[in-house]
């Protein structure tokens, strides 16, 4: 019984902590405002003699990517966690599984920013946001094909 308990911890922790930082970020903490603090000189260091709209670009670009690449290791957290799952629901199709809290983890995270006004809620973040589950989910599963040849 305590195997079990911290089988389940050690499978479900890392998702739930991921989950937990996607909605910190998700706050003011994480609106344009507060991350050009500190992407912004990083960016005009790189990009010394680059114009503000230059430099804005570059910072919206960083911004759209980690929406992408944030959720692509949340559906790899959520499948790691769900893989080896006592609930038949989530263990005969981690991925969907996976895949499908992703989306919901999205939407509640989109929705918490359009309260925030600070942060805009956006359909096309959520889209961005599957689209890295989709992306990762679907690189890893050709990576365990491409293991079995």
């Amino acid at each position: 019984m305590n195997k079990d308990w911290r089988g389940r911890v050690n499978r479900y922790a890392p998702f739930l902590v991921w989950a937990t930082l996607i909605f910190v970020f998700s706050s003011s903490t994480g609106s344009a405002e507060n991350t050009s603090r500190f992407i912004r000189p990083l960016l005009e260091l790189v990009f010394f003699s680059a114009s503000s709209e230059f430099i804005d670009s570059i910072h919206f670009l960083i911004r759209k990517s980690a929406h992408f690449i944030f959720y692509g290791i949340l559906s790899l957290l959520a499948l790691r966690a769900f893989i080896g799952s006592s609930k038949k629901i989530l263990s005969s199709a981690p991925m969907v599984a996976a895949f499908f809290s992703v989306l919901v983890i999205a939407i509640l995270d989109e929705s918490n920013q359009s309260l925030n006004p600070s942060r805009t809620g956006s359909l096309q973040d959520i889209l961005l946001d599957l689209a890295g589950a989709a992306l990762f989910l679907f690189a890893l599963s050709l990576v365990g094909r491409i293991r079995k040849v």
